[in-house]
């Protein structure tokens, strides 16, 4: 593999451990992340846990950040709160694997919610500029 392949950025700032860190969140279950096989081979090649996308994000941040939206998303087609139990222990594994050596950035820590155009929909107020929409 290429050293400078493993850290390439994308025009967002995005590495391969990044990107397979988002899929990794996409294919949570309840059993966990089962697949981190491309992640495990990046790491094992020394890809860089430390660099930061645009946003300031880390491949662990944009993972939580993912995880944090699906749990969201998953609770409200349910109609139930956001689960309170703790992550699966593959996740935490990843979750530990993908841990900057310095611990999270701001940006990890904040979530993303304070990024432009985040718009946080979880405390079920909605903005309403009086329009109103047929569909």
């Amino acid at each position: 593999m290429d050293p400078g392949a493993l850290n390439f950025t994308d025009a967002f700032g995005n590495t391969p451990l990044m990107v397979a860190a988002i899929k990794a969140a996409g294919s949570r279950s309840r059993d966990g992340i089962q697949d981190t096989k491309v992640i495990d081979l990046l790491l094992q090649k020394r890809a860089n846990r430390d660099l930061i996308d645009e946003d300031g994000m880390s491949a662990y941040g944009l993972l939580t950040e993912k995880l944090n939206e699906y749990s969201l998303m998953m609770s409200t087609m349910l109609g139930k709160p956001p689960s309170s139990e703790p992550d699966h222990p593959s996740v935490t594994s990843l979750k530990r694997k993908l841990m900057p050596s310095t611990g999270p950035t701001d940006a990890d820590a904040k979530g993303g919610k304070e990024q432009p155009g985040f718009i946080d929909y979880s405390d079920g107020e909605l903005e309403s500029d009086d329009e109103s929409f047929d569909f």
